[in-house]
């Protein structure tokens, strides 16, 4: 991710960590950036990281997300408000993936796009780089797990009997 001023680019916040020993965290301003790894010791253990996902692709960050701390009093934000139409895109475009395996899927901004799979819930995947995190709430919060996903459930007739069957993933 590029911080300086006149660069532009796209994330997406997709959730938050508690810092621990080991982690890469970029700290970025307006007026550095720089990476490092957390050690023993550290005063940022304990503290939140925002996690993003950034619109360069996988080979920034871990397979494009990154975990950033940042003083957000330097941050400069702009909000659209409306509807947004691209000129280049539309919603056959939008990748709907589950990238961490735990029955959850990430598509971004906006409403559930035409282009996820069946087996896709309607809850969006609030951190799609843990598998022990699913969907979250209007607040942020993130949602206790349910397993398996509810929509892999299918009832089974049979001329002689009917039964249950539940697909492991």
């Amino acid at each position: 991710m590029d911080w300086r001023p006149g660069v532009r680019h796209a994330v997406t916040l997709v959730g938050y960590k508690t810092i621990q020993i080991g982690d890469r965290i970029l700290i970025a301003s307006n007026t550095e950036q720089r990476e490092i790894i957390i050690e023993a010791g550290n005063p940022l253990i304990g503290e939140n990281a925002w996690i993003f996902k950034n619109n360069s692709g996988t080979s920034w960050g871990e397979n494009g997300f990154g975990y950033v701390v940042t003083d957000w009093d330097e941050i400069s934000a702009y909000f659209i408000t409306g509807s947004v139409t691209s000129l280049q895109y539309n919603n056959t475009d939008i990748i709907c993936e589950d990238r961490d395996g735990d029955g959850y899927y990430f598509w971004g901004i906006g409403a559930k796009p035409e282009t996820c799979p069946d087996c896709a819930r309607d809850e969006l995947d609030g951190d799609d780089s843990n598998p022990n995190l699913g969907a979250i709430d209007e607040y942020g919060n993130f949602l206790p797990m349910v397993f398996p996903p509810a929509n892999t459930n299918q009832t089974v007739n049979a001329t002689t009997a009917t039964w249950n069957t539940r697909s492991i993933y």
